[in-house]
């Protein structure tokens, strides 16, 4: 299955495309959002719906997809960070482990993680990009820049936040993104 936070603009939409129903019913800046709306660092439903070609993370305000991943998941997100100042991730992370995110370290660097181990050695840039983390692979633009293929499989995630990253079940690490599109695919078989 696959899950497309950005259906063409205006008008932005998180469908199940293998059955075509929709999951979500509530929008906020845009996005519709299986069944949660965007919701601000302090827990409260944010802002009126608004029709954007381009969600702005100012670092407070983050979308909880709903979707947990596994070993099967990939995340495409487009855009571009506003500055490489101190860590920055789009993912999940439970304390000590599942680790699925992609960002930048307090360093610089972009920052990936799978399950159990992460890396940070390749320096980042604020370009507009295509990222994209699958198999234990880091992508940007279709290129790989990291492979974790020794990291174990993710069994018992969370749920992907995007412009933040889901730490046991907190935001950490928001990220000021310029957001342009963003889908999640399951890699599974649809159903007939």
């Amino acid at each position: 299955m696959s899950y497309n936070l950005f259906n063409g603009f205006p008008g932005l939409a998180l469908r199940k495309w293998a059955s075509g129903n929709p999951l979500a019913s509530l929008i906020a800046c845009g996005v519709v959002a299986y069944n949660k709306p965007l919701i601000d660092a302090v827990g409260k439903q944010s802002r009126e719906p608004q029709l954007s070609q381009t969600i702005l993370g100012d670092g407070a305000t983050y979308l909880d997809t709903g979707i947990v991943p596994n070993q099967n998941t990939a995340l495409r997100v487009w855009g571009n960070f506003k500055n490489l100042v101190g860590v920055q991730q789009i993912g999940s992370r439970k304390e000590t482990s599942e680790r699925f995110y992609f960002g930048v370290s307090s360093i610089g660097n972009w920052f990936f993680g799978w399950s159990d181990r992460f890396i940070d050695t390749v320096t980042a840039d604020t370009e507009r990009h295509k990222f994209e983390i699958s198999n234990k692979m880091f992508f940007i633009d279709d290129v790989m820049i990291y492979d974790l293929s020794d990291a174990q499989n993710i069994v018992d995630a969370l749920e992907i936040f995007i412009l933040s990253n889901n730490r046991s079940g907190t935001s950490v690490f928001a990220t000021e993104f310029n957001l342009d599109r963003a889908e999640i695919d399951t890699m599974e078989k649809p159903t007939p």
